[in-house]
């Protein structure tokens, strides 16, 4: 079955709390406070991904120059949508 999603680099559609309960369900983000994810937020460009109902499915974020260097960071979905 084919799904339709959306996918935004704005940081105002992307739910704070939706994403921290994304990261606490990987290996590498479980033991990060809402604060820290919080502060990775606003200091990188990120990317939401929302299924057809526009609730959040994924999550990435990159650490950036915006010239030349980029880290794609935190690359998490939902484990009902992988």
């Amino acid at each position: 079955m084919k799904k339709t999603i959306y996918i935004s680099r704005n940081k105002v559609e992307i739910p704070m709390d939706q994403v921290v309960e994304l990261l606490h369900n990987t290996d590498w983000a479980a033991s990060r406070d809402a604060s820290q994810i919080e502060n990775t937020i606003e200091n990188s460009m990120c990317y939401g991904v929302f299924d057809a109902n526009k609730n959040l499915i994924g999550f990435a974020r990159i650490i950036t120059d915006f010239v030349t260097t980029f880290y794609l960071m935190d690359v998490v979905i939902d484990e009902a949508y992988r």
